[in-house]
């Protein structure tokens, strides 16, 4: 008796849907690697910065700042605020809200620097 000869047809299909099913599961299987952002450490808060330099911290408080440089608004692990603060002559020489700098893991690398209004300079970075 002779064999058929669409039999190794049968079997190279049947091996090829094999290996495909087995694919098919190891990718399911594996867990996709996912980041995640770390959950706060306390409640949901709020803190402001306006004109020369007035602040309302997130505990509430109002702290002044006349002194010229550049000071942290906010440092955590996620976002790093930055302010830049200069004499300016509609202060009578005391500090001014001159840039305020974003960033941090959360923007993923990137920057935002948001200058004075005098030239509305707004940089992502640069």
């Amino acid at each position: 008796i002779a064999p058929k000869p669409g039999f190794p047809w049968l079997l190279i299909i049947g091996l090829v849907a094999l290996i495909v099913l087995i694919i098919v599961v190891i990718i399911l299987l594996i867990p996709a690697t996912t980041t995640t952002t770390p959950a706060p450490t306390g409640p949901p808060s709020t803190c402001r910065i306006w004109g020369d330099p007035h602040f309302e911290t997130f505990d509430h408080a109002f702290p002044n700042n006349f002194q010229e440089g550049e000071f942290w608004i906010v440092k955590s692990k996620m976002v790093w605020i930055q302010g830049r603060y200069l004499a300016t002559p509609y202060t009578n020489g005391l500090s001014a809200t001159h840039a305020i700098a974003i960033g941090g893991p959360f923007l993923l690398g990137h920057t935002i620097v948001v200058g004075p209004m005098e030239n509305g300079q707004i940089l992502v970075d640069g």
